[in-house]
């Protein structure tokens, strides 16, 4: 896939400058592609695995696993303490809807758990890396 932008985070900026969308509607938009393409993939009741991180592509992959969580078995490791306001806000939400919220700051649980699980799960979605991430292509 050819980049068509220098930044995300400038993107992002744009849109809620020029266009007047909150953070939370950014969060909202990711999160419908993300589950989209999990939909595409998975069967209903499959289970799914995200790894996310403190910042806002974590919150991202909160907000879709709270989509998922109806049809699928939803279940992040995740970085709880720190975040931001969207993102408590989406860990609240997808908790309220029934994903499961493994801290990752008890790692012997949580690696237990990911140990376990993935050769279960259909899917592993990972959203440590945001776009401040150095490095990436």
């Amino acid at each position: 896939m050819k980049k068509i932008f220098f930044s995300t985070e400038e993107l992002d900026a744009r849109a809620s400058t020029k266009f007047g969308l909150s953070e939370q509607i950014l969060m909202e938009n990711a999160a419908c592609r993300i589950e989209g393409e999990i939909r595409k993939r998975l069967k209903k009741g499959s289970r799914i695995l995200a790894l996310c991180g403190g910042g806002n592509n974590g919150a991202d992959a909160m907000a879709a696993l709270r989509k998922l969580s109806g049809d699928f078995s939803c279940t992040a490791l995740c970085v709880l303490e720190n975040r931001s306001a969207a993102g408590k806000f989406q860990a609240d939400a997808a908790r309220a809807a029934g994903v499961k919220l493994i801290d990752i700051a008890s790692a012997k649980d949580a690696f237990e758990h990911v140990e376990d699980a993935s050769s279960k799960d259909a899917c592993t979605h990972e959203s440590v890396g945001g776009s401040s991430l150095k490095g990436a292509s």
